[in-house]
């Protein structure tokens, strides 16, 4: 009785080592590995979502002339997450044409695959939020470029249309597929409410409701065009400090 009482006791303390040794492997590999960069920072691997490069090619490996995206090199940027974790010094760009925001890590270019979890994105000047919007194809999110911020803000939709290829004609080469940057469409959101498209200064006063006579003298005396940020910025500025 007495040796199995001594055999199990060397046992379980055979066991003890063990598990100790293995513990303190897996702290070193576990503490070398992130050292190294070889995990992601938190909340960025919520984010990945491998980018579909389908489009760069129309079945017969035509290049597609243009580029869909804002700004072609990637530039440093920052996630801001809404759970409120920050994830500084990303790579990123945005592709129009996709609506999709892409970003580099560890030498592989990602989407962010889900937009619910973002609160906002800057590139380089540039900042990014995610709203819902009408589409021909339904309500979706999307991103949008934040022109001026506060209570109310106003917001650009950047829009890409491709092209179909034209065929060659009598004294005239063929001109293949190629991305065209149309008219930005742009946006007022007050407060949690949901986001309203208007076409010209008139409509945005009109449905900001409130001191309108004070607006119309400043968009009139600033001359305010319903198709430059810069002056819609400056409005919605101004009337986020009436």
């Amino acid at each position: 009785m007495k040796r199995n009482l001594l055999l199990n006791a060397k046992i379980f303390r055979t066991h003890l080592l063990i598990v100790a040794i293995v513990a303190s492997v897996f702290h070193v590999t576990a503490q070398t590995a992130v050292q190294q960069g070889v995990y992601a920072p938190d909340g960025i691997m919520d984010l990945m979502e491998t980018v579909n490069r389908n489009w760069m090619l129309n079945g017969k490996n035509e290049q597609i002339e243009g580029s869909p995206y804002l700004k072609e090199e990637f530039e440093p940027g920052e996630i801001q997450l809404k759970d409120n974790t920050t994830i500084p010094e990303v790579p990123m760009r945005y592709n129009i044409y996709n609506d999709q925001i892409e970003f580099q890590y560890k030498e592989k270019t990602y989407n962010i695959g889900n937009k619910n979890l973002v609160e906002n994105i800057k590139i380089g000047t540039d900042v990014f939020i995610v709203e819902m919007y009408e589409t021909i194809n339904g309500e979706r999110f999307g991103f949008f470029s934040l022109l001026a911020d506060g209570e109310t803000r106003v917001l650009a939709k950047y829009e890409m249309e491709l092209t179909d290829k034209v065929p060659a004609k009598a004294l005239r080469d063929p001109e293949p597929r190629k991305f065209v940057r149309e008219n930005d469409v742009y946006y007022v959101k007050i407060g949690q409410q949901r986001i309203y498209a208007f076409g010209n200064v008139k409509k945005l006063i009109a449905y900001l409701g409130d001191h309108e006579e004070e607006l119309e003298a400043f968009a009139k005396k600033e001359k305010i065009s319903a198709r430059n940020p810069d002056e819609l910025a400056k409005l919605i500025n101004y009337y986020n400090s009436l």
